[in-house]
């Protein structure tokens, strides 16, 4: 049952006529999905009405800023419901949808008003770092199987380490990031404080590493050896060099030299990370078109300092003399 903004209580069906849509308010929204909170039904009054004033949702559909309102409320003042479970916006849009209100348009709204209202959510759950790799529109590449993978991860430390929670956002990270590894995917704990910080998430990469270590001692996992080429090609995509033809050019140069490094019994010069961007700058520099470390720093997320050691610990490993060539190249140009 909706009770509308005259008092007048229909049913759910009811209310989805047009008429009966009209008169609908966020309480309603609120009572909808359960929410007895009243912070989250103070602060879901301000934010709506705030969001009402601005120009900017005034072509927006009406019971979607309420839901996404509501959203926004809920991680503000990080509502969990009687279950201990922070609400996702699945949940939202189990019932929005009766309401003709899609997740994507849920997803679109609170995505603008959440940096308005410099709302920072907390991960309560793997379901909420989840979320932002599945937000309609946001998507962030990770295959459903990694992340099928990762609630896995999360649910089988929690049943061994109930303290496990008490980690909050980097643990819920530190699991997405462990499945990452698993599946050899490229992405790195700088990657995912960065997609989290999007999202106004606070996460530290230094601690998904340091939760994900915790995680593999909790369930006994095997340490994982990441060959540095799996990220080669994302990274020089990242440079955005707006050349499809330069960036594979640089990208093959750098398979090579990781090609001879691996032969040479040396692929472990480094991390995985930072021989993939010293291998990028050396390919580069193979290709004629010399990156510097700290353009490549940008891309990567790899210190500078570092990329420039491992490239030299590689040249030593694989006899080339591209850095040299390099260095004698710019003092012809003085």
């Amino acid at each position: 049952m909706t009770t509308l903004s005259g008092g007048k209580t229909v049913t759910n069906k009811e209310a989805l006529s047009m008429d009966a849509t009209k008169e609908m308010k966020v309480s309603n929204v609120v009572a909808l999905l359960g929410i007895t909170s009243r912070n989250v039904k103070s602060r879901t009054d301000v934010i709506h009405g705030l969001a009402l004033l601005s120009y900017a949702f005034r072509e927006s559909n009406p019971i979607a800023i309420m839901f996404a309102s509501v959203l926004a409320a809920c991680r503000d003042v990080d509502y969990t419901n009687n279950e201990g479970r922070p609400l996702t916006i699945d949940d939202f849009a189990k019932e929005s949808e009766k309401f003709g209100v899609t997740k994507n348009e849920i997803a679109e709204i609170y995505n603008r008003i959440r940096p308005a209202f410099s709302i920072t959510p907390r991960l309560r759950s793997i379901d909420m770092a989840i979320e932002i790799f599945t937000m309609p529109g946001y998507a962030q590449e990770i295959p459903d199987q990694i992340l099928t993978r990762a609630k896995q991860i999360y649910k089988d430390t929690i049943n061994k380490d109930d303290m496990s929670k008490s980690w909050d956002s980097n643990f819920s990270l530190g699991c997405i990031y462990r499945a990452c590894k698993e599946a050899n995917f490229p992405y790195t704990a700088n990657d995912l404080e960065k997609i989290a910080a999007r999202f106004g998430i606070s996460a530290e990469a230094s601690l998904i590493v340091q939760a994900n270590q915790k995680i593999s001692r909790v369930l006994n996992l095997p340490p994982i050896v990441i060959d540095p080429g799996i990220f080669i090609d994302r990274f020089v995509r990242a440079l955005q060099l707006g050349d499809t033809g330069r960036e594979d050019v640089i990208i093959m140069e750098a398979n090579e030299i990781l090609e001879y490094l691996r032969k040479a019994d040396g692929i472990n010069v480094g991390t995985p990370v930072s021989v993939a961007s010293a291998s990028i700058w050396l390919g580069s520099i193979a290709a004629n078109d010399p990156f510097s470390p700290s353009q490549i720093k940008k891309a990567t997320g790899s210190d500078d300092n570092a990329i420039k050691k491992v490239a030299y610990d590689i040249e030593k490993k694989i006899g080339t003399t591209l850095l040299q060539e390099l260095e004698d190249s710019k003092k012809k140009m003085k």
